[in-house]
């Protein structure tokens, strides 16, 4: 059985250049982790099964904009995928939790290079049982959180 399932969430917002998430944002991550867990529950009645796990597990994808050095904002992208992916796990999500990061190579808006738009600094969360893939995960290399 194939799963795949986009978590609806506001998204975190960062300070430039940094990936910290901010204790301003906690209610956000607390809606976020709510919706992983619904999902969970979703696809477990799906199977019929309460403790059904299929090799779930929690895709977490972050984007940035085109502003500044393509290379700079990749590794942006990675260090607030895995900032967001710690946090979900410290806060008990209980599957495998995987995250990459996309930079500017696709955003949600197309703009001109070096322009500042904040509806492609997102992060995505998706929980499935294979990896992501389409427009939206180009190349993904997806790490697993220890």
């Amino acid at each position: 059985v194939r799963w795949f399932a986009e978590v609806p969430h506001a998204d975190v917002l960062f300070e430039s250049a940094s990936s910290e998430i901010r204790a301003s944002e906690a209610p956000k991550m607390g809606e976020a982790i709510e919706g992983i867990r619904a999902e969970i529950e979703k696809f477990r009645r799906a199977m019929g099964q309460d403790n059904a796990q299929v090799d779930l597990q929690l895709y977490v994808g972050g984007y940035t904009d085109s502003l500044g050095d393509a290379q700079d904002n990749l590794k942006l992208s990675v260090a607030r995928a895995r900032s967001i992916a710690r946090y979900f796990k410290q806060q008990g999500v209980d599957i495998a939790i995987l995250y990459a990061g996309f930079g500017e190579r696709a955003p949600l808006v197309q703009t001109p290079d070096n322009t500042d738009e904040a509806r492609n600094r997102r992060a995505v969360y998706v929980i499935a049982n294979t990896p992501p893939q389409g427009p939206s995960f180009p190349q993904a290399r997806w790490r697993r959180l220890p």
